[in-house]
């Protein structure tokens, strides 16, 4: 399939990319793509391949003890991440530099919050930031 894109100004000027050729694959697809994204609040999500679904959301702020129901909470930072090789469990990091949490999502096959274990939280133990 050949793609081509076209846009238009506000006054009428229009310009187009590159033609671009495009392959489907013959089999399914499985799997997912985890990423950061930074608008608020920043939050790690995942696109299943394959999904009618819209993104769902893996870890935020909120989902965090100290940002959880505190007003103004759920805008520490969530986004570092890495997964394992079988994609069930995740590592994450949360808040500045000089604060980070260390998150461990135990079973992303199961629900947010489905069971008590679902996230572990640890929160060093060092002083305040300097200023």
């Amino acid at each position: 399939m050949k793609l081509s894109v076209r846009g238009g100004d506000g006054s009428g000027a229009f310009g187009q990319a590159t033609q671009a050729s495009i392959q489907f694959a013959a089999d399914r697809v499985d799997g997912a793509v985890y990423y950061w994204t930074t608008s608020n609040p920043p939050r790690i999500m995942r696109f299943d391949f394959g999904s009618q679904s819209a993104l769902a959301p893996v870890l935020q702020p909120s989902d965090l003890p100290s940002d959880a129901g505190v007003a103004g909470g759920g805008t520490r930072c969530v986004g570092c991440h890495s997964l394992s090789r079988d994609g069930k469990r995740m590592a994450a990091a949360a808040g500045a530099s000089y604060e980070s949490y260390l998150v461990y999502v135990n079973d992303l096959t199961k629900p947010r919050t489905a069971t008590s274990n679902w996230l572990t939280v640890d929160r060093p133990q060092i002083p305040d930031r300097p200023v």
